[in-house]
């Protein structure tokens, strides 16, 4: 195992010539560890308080506190392997040495004595720091909200966290020993794993996404980084893997995919259908009755147009990657009070206008759907509503565009997510989802609030131009 650290030795001896010669050995005679060397047991607990330590060798006879002493006071205070280093040859020291808790036992005087103590102690040492270092990695494993798993350099399951457990709905025990394929879900083929395996092999960091198929044969989405651990010669040892859940996100793709396929193949297609039929009938004789209803219809396909052109834009792209347009904010509200003026004339709702002065503002063809469907809300949703005002204020470089009313104000349980409705509500929650979808796309979002007249009011910040 490759350290970016040494890690270190503490001899204790009462005869300084030996307890330097036996630190000097361990130096020069490993590749890992650093010794420094202490004359009692007094002076290696005070050095212990203070300084890193991964093995402690102790001669047995020392005056003041021999090594078995030492031995149980550093037992009882650090979690620190011990070796008795002693010329006593005596079988009894050895074993109770070792009952009392001792890691090993080297004798003095053996001619290969510095060799056999210098590799008990790397083994030693290294082995602890190993723990030390495996128990802090556990430790932020099992606190880290991902899922992680570690495995060897043949692609066995060593290690996973809660996470990982809960992700993949198995036990560790379940997974320790067995290989990743216990995941698969057969979505991938083998060149999609040779890459990996390439990559890996060759040092490199590898990231992609996965579809595994959990204990019960579900099947779920992964954004995995794999990193490999390797040896000082560049050997792989380990596999660490962190896995992000995007099931959701891969789901949510797909259906916009799906809705965006619909928008452009169906729905587009009966919009071309009607408008072929609009023109032929245009082409025939009509009185002016009839041709102001063709004309009727033949603006709403061309509004209807622009919603599709626009939420296809939603659809494929990040709101904040939506294309934008110039747009007057008189022609988007009469555009979005055009729309509601049936349902404003029967409710008998006065619908007030103040806009403030003739604005420009970056926006699109789903701007007035927006206040369309805010205006709606107004409408319908509040009980005993008289008024509802549309206006504008300028806030520096932007405009406010709001929708207010004079209703009961907002539900407690009022939400901005899709399909998320109030009890009370009629509606299908979908609304006000898309006038946060376009708000986002067109400026900063919109904000929901009580109005001055002690109903709701819902504002938006749009760019100003020009």
């Amino acid at each position: 195992m490759a350290f970016t650290d040494d890690v270190y030795a503490l001899v204790v001896d009462d005869d300084e010539d030996v307890a330097e010669t036996a630190a000097l050995t361990i130096d020069n005679g490993t590749d890992h560890v650093s010794a420094e060397y202490v004359t009692s047991g007094d002076e290696a607990l005070e050095y212990l308080e203070s300084e890193t330590v991964h093995t402690v060798v102790s001669d047995y006879r020392m005056p003041g506190m021999d090594g078995l002493e030492l031995l149980d006071e550093v037992n009882s205070e650090y979690d620190v392997p011990f070796i008795m280093y002693t010329g006593e040859g005596s079988e009894d020291l050895a074993v109770q040495a070792l009952r009392n808790g001792a890691e090993d036992y080297v004798r003095k005087g053996n001619p290969q004595g510095f060799d056999v103590l210098s590799n008990r102690v790397e083994n030693a040492a290294i082995k602890k720091k190993a723990d030390d270092e495996l128990s802090v990695f556990k430790e932020g494993a099992e606190n880290s909200g991902h899922a992680i798993q570690v495995t060897d350099d043949e692609e066995n399951i060593v290690y996973v966290n809660t996470a990982f457990e809960e992700e993949s709905g198995y036990d560790a025990e379940e997974l320790i020993g067995e290989t990743p394929s216990i995941l698969s879900s057969g979505e991938h083929d083998d060149e999609f794993y040779d890459e990996m395996w390439n990559t890996l092999t060759s040092g490199e960091v590898w990231e992609g996404e996965l579809l595994n198929e959990d204990k019960d044969g579900e099947r779920y989405w992964i954004d995995q980084t794999i990193s490999p651990i390797t040896d000082e010669s560049g050997d792989l040892e380990y596999l660490i893997a962190i896995n992000t859940d995007i099931t959701d996100k891969k789901r949510d793709s797909q259906r916009k995919e799906v809705l965006n396929s619909m928008l452009r193949h169906d729905v587009a297609n009966n919009q071309n259908a009607i408008m072929g039929y609009l023109h032929l009938l245009q082409s025939t004789e009509l009185n002016d009755e009839q041709q102001e209803y063709v004309e009727t219809i033949s603006n709403s396909v061309e509004k209807n147009n622009d919603l599709l052109h626009g939420i296809r834009d939603l659809l494929e792209k990040d709101p904040q990657d939506a294309e934008t347009e110039e747009e007057d904010i008189e022609d988007v509200v009469d555009d979005a009070l055009e729309r509601q003026e049936s349902i404003a004339r029967s409710k008998e709702v006065e619908v007030e206008t103040d806009i403030g002065g003739h604005y420009h503002v970056s926006g699109g063809p789903l701007l007035s759907q927006a206040v369309s469907n805010l205006v709606e809300n107004a409408l319908v949703h509040p009980e005993n509503v008289e008024k509802v005002e549309v206006g504008a204020e300028e806030a520096g470089d932007q405009l406010e565009l709001f929708v207010a009313d004079d209703g009961e104000g907002l539900p407690e349980d009022f939400s901005w997510e899709k399909g998320v409705k109030g009890e009370d509500s009629d509606g299908t929650g979908v609304g006000t989802w898309l006038v946060k979808e376009i708000a986002e796309a067109y400026g900063e979002g919109v904000e929901a609030g009580e109005s001055e007249y002690g109903g709701a009011k819902f504002s938006m910040k749009l760019d100003k131009v020009g």
